[in-house]
């Protein structure tokens, strides 16, 4: 369980800046030209360092780890639109439970 005084579970699910984003992708990418590549791609803001670590520790090749940031990137702004809109584009309907 979360506890408000945690701060290291806080920031786990706050969004990346560039300089800590950085600093986790380090420990996993050494090709300095690959790191720079991933670094710009989850840029300031797309991926929380709990999302990064998971595709840190899941995907082994530089092409896994871009095609991973990118479809969380993808699900951020897609989800960013509300559940009415992704079921009026997904053709979905909510059914109304208060009513029998």
């Amino acid at each position: 369980m979360l506890s408000p005084d945690d701060e290291q579970s806080k920031s786990d699910f706050r969004y990346l800046r560039t300089g800590r984003a950085y600093k986790m992708i380090s420990h996993f990418v050494k090709n300095i030209n690959q790191r720079d590549v991933l670094v710009k791609l989850v840029g300031e803001g797309n991926v929380t360092a709990f999302q990064l670590n998971d595709i840190l520790h899941s995907n082994y090749t530089f092409t896994d780890l871009k095609k991973a940031i990118k479809q969380i990137i993808s699900w951020k702004n897609t989800l960013g639109k509300g559940p009415r809109l992704l079921a009026d584009e997904a053709n979905l309907t909510f059914i109304d439970e208060t009513q029998e």
